[in-house]
């Protein structure tokens, strides 16, 4: 879901972007080598700073899903702090970069979790010494 909420509008401007330069200003393709770096800061800054300030993102929000330290979690309100959800970031992010096994290594990073039995805790989570609970009540 959080995807969607950068994704969509970043593609769509994008898109408008690349329109522009190719029919009207083909000699500022360069510009366009701006666009990956900038997604990738915004990309990083809203996780990041989410995570660590809230504890969640929009899509975690909805999901019910929040990302506490063993500190934290006694908290009903406030994040992990931002360093933490920076590391967790980056490593979420990152891996992206590596060329040719960037897509392999982020598959790996985001099915991490299911690697950890006792815990669920992914690569990330453990990078950042965080954990992944649920907001929703349990019933018995």
């Amino acid at each position: 879901m959080d995807a969607a909420i950068l994704v969509i509008p970043a593609g769509a401007g994008f898109v408008g972007l690349l329109l522009a330069v190719v029919v009207h200003q083909p000699r500022l393709w360069w510009t366009l080598l701006l666009i990956a770096p900038a997604t990738l800061i915004v990309w990083f800054g809203y996780e990041g700073l989410s995570i660590g300030l809230c504890g969640a993102t929009v899509g975690k929000t909805v999901a019910g899903l929040r990302v506490v330290t063993a500190r934290s979690a006694a908290a009903q309100r406030g994040g992990p702090g931002v360093g933490a959800g920076m590391a967790r970031a980056a490593m979420l992010l990152l891996p992206g970069l590596v060329p040719c096994l960037g897509g392999f290594i982020t598959v790996l990073v985001s099915v991490s979790p299911f690697f950890d039995e006792f815990a669920r805790q992914g690569w990330p989570d453990k990078a950042a010494g965080t954990y992944v609970v649920s907001t929703k009540p349990v019933h018995y």
